[in-house]
């Protein structure tokens, strides 16, 4: 039903604001969902915020996966990575909330161990500005990941950066082409012969490969 409450203005004492209002009847799964969605509505919440909310919403409500990336229109394996960023210490969810550590950075330390996800921070964390260099946390990740016989995929942006350091001068251009070559494999942008002829171009220079 409606209801109508009056305020006094500090600055027009005598000239109360009428506002109106609608008080709802609902159980604290009801009120807590919509106070979700006035907060989502109106932008105010972060990556870090939505990690908890999911969580109340799976924990004390029984919500499953499937629901809750429904009602944040997201998929359900974003949904998951999300949970990840739960097991930060604070400090670093914290630094997550007010966009110091960007959440693809967050989902990188989240692989490390309790004990390797300060110091992680501390060693990719510019000394002037405050931020943190994800490519630095990315490469300790994938480090301390390959140590232990696993993996971490390398991004496009990271092979070409790759291939860009390796590729000067006293390579030659053999290298040069070959590189992009593999770029533009990876990227999706040539076929799988065209790939092959550029590794046989590059391995036996001397024999003729098919037309590209």
């Amino acid at each position: 039903y409606a209801a109508v409450s009056y305020i006094n203005s500090t600055l027009q004492p005598d000239n109360p604001i009428k506002l109106q209002c609608k008080v709802i009847d609902c159980n604290n799964e009801e009120a807590f969902v919509r106070n979700l969605v006035e907060n989502i509505e109106r932008a105010e919440t972060t990556p870090i915020d939505d990690a908890h909310n999911q969580r109340r919403l799976r924990e004390q409500f029984g919500w499953a996966e499937a629901k809750i990336a429904e009602f944040y229109k997201r998929s359900v394996a974003y949904i998951s990575q999300l949970r990840k960023t739960l097991s930060l210490p604070k400090e670093i969810q914290q630094e997550v909330s007010t966009g110091n550590i960007p959440l693809i950075v967050a989902l990188d330390l989240a692989e490390l161990p309790a004990a390797e996800q300060k110091e992680a921070v501390a060693e990719a964390t510019h000394p002037e500005t405050g931020k943190v260099n994800g490519e630095v946390v990315r490469q300790k990740v994938r480090k301390k990941k390959i140590e232990k016989g696993q993996g971490k995929g390398r991004s496009l942006k990271e092979i070409r950066s790759f291939f860009e350091e390796m590729t000067g001068p006293a390579e030659g251009e053999s290298v040069k082409q070959l590189a992009g070559r593999m770029l533009k494999f990876i990227a999706g942008k040539i076929t799988d012969q065209q790939m092959i002829n550029a590794l046989v171009k590059y391995a036996k220079p001397d024999e003729v490969a098919e037309p590209e």
